[in-house]
């Protein structure tokens, strides 16, 4: 699995989730719920010691609070227009 990238982080999770599934979960059968949720711990702890890599965050702070006030700026435009 790679690093989340902007934009992308549902996709990384969704990917751990499908991962977790087909090799823990799957034709499983757990006696209790404890049991369940030891499996999926030792899932997350594995993927943490050998496939976890850190976000990075590629771009300036600014570049969110631009996004936002030209998302206002246009949502304002759409609403004097109506």
């Amino acid at each position: 699995m790679q690093c989340a990238a902007a934009g992308t982080e549902v996709v990384v999770v969704e990917g751990f989730f499908v991962k977790l599934s087909r090799q823990r979960l799957k034709d499983a059968v757990f006696d209790s719920l404890d049991e369940c949720i030891a499996a999926i711990r030792g899932c997350t702890g594995h993927h943490r010691v050998n496939a976890a890599c850190p976000f990075r965050w590629s771009r300036s702070p600014e570049d969110p609070v631009k996004a936002w006030k030209r998302g206002n700026r246009k949502l304002d435009e759409m609403a004097s227009i109506e």
